[in-house]
């Protein structure tokens, strides 16, 4: 948390700012200019200059910010920014602040992702809640397509295109509760439905039926791509708090698992 520094590719300082003590921030690139985008400790969301640090416009929230995004929802060539306030997801005007649309639920929204889940539709937004749900909301006017009820909080997510359509089809999710049962399970992302039981990260195999104690953590960050190599990006990379990484081809089949000394949470 602090300033925030732009640097050439030699560590030269191009710019600093100190206005905002910068607890994430996101880069978009456009054609005629880049932005920076951030959250401040002060429940603000603020947004610069990429050439010059200046700030463009900066906006105050009624409640904790816990995650930014920024997708082209509407498919103009202009990104929105996806701002998660607690337990309400906000879509924002990158040019100036503008508040689209905000779409609530009953607690704190733990984590967000996007995907386009119908060939004739724009991008959908889909959201993991400590209310123990999964939302998929249409993200041009925020309406609500489906919504997955499970037993304990979502914690993780990740939108899953299979085959190179350019369609989400599965969405991978994790999730937490008072038992410390840790898993990860696939939904049909039309539906909402369960597709595919669960991957025990524990024992490496798919599992259908509920277990004890999970040794690897919480799953902090999953994230996809082309790990095999076989041209799609359909391969699931998970980080989980006891230091432990794993990569899941497709629908469950654990390709390798590796433990680091320090705990990470992030992935890209």
């Amino acid at each position: 948390m602090g300033w925030i520094y732009a640097l050439n590719r030699t560590g030269g300082e191009i710019w600093q700012n100190s206005d905002f003590l910068a607890m994430k921030i996101s880069l978009i690139v456009g054609q005629n200019n880049t932005l920076i985008l951030g959250i401040s400790n002060n429940e603000q969301v603020f947004c610069l200059n990429g050439t010059s640090g200046q700030e463009l416009w900066n906006k105050t929230f009624e409640n904790t910010l816990t995650e930014i995004e920024a997708v082209d929802l509407n498919n103009d060539g202009v990104e929105e920014v996806l701002i998660s306030c607690y337990n309400k997801l906000c879509v924002v005007n990158v040019t100036n602040g503008y508040i689209f649309w905000n779409y609530s639920a009953q607690r704190q929204i733990n984590v967000i992702d996007s995907g386009r889940v119908k060939a004739s539709s724009l991008i959908d937004v889909f959201i993991g809640s400590a209310d123990n749900k999964i939302y998929a909301l249409n993200g041009s006017n925020g309406q609500e397509i489906w919504k997955y009820d499970f037993f304990t909080d979502i914690i993780a997510l990740k939108t899953i295109d299979i085959n190179n359509d350019t369609l989400t089809d599965l969405i991978a999710f994790a999730c937490w509760d008072s038992y410390s049962e840790r898993f990860l399970r696939y939904l049909n992302a039309t539906s909402g439905t369960i597709f595919t039981e669960r991957v025990d990260l524990s024992d490496v195999h798919i599992w259908s039926g509920c277990i004890p104690y999970n040794p690897v953590g919480i799953v902090h960050d999953m994230e996809c791509g082309d790990i095999d190599g076989d041209g799609y990006e359909n391969d699931l990379v998970v980080s989980t708090e006891h230091h432990k990484m794993f990569v899941i081809k497709e629908l469950g089949t654990v390709l390798w698992q590796r433990t680091v000394q320090e705990a990470f949470t992030d992935i890209v």
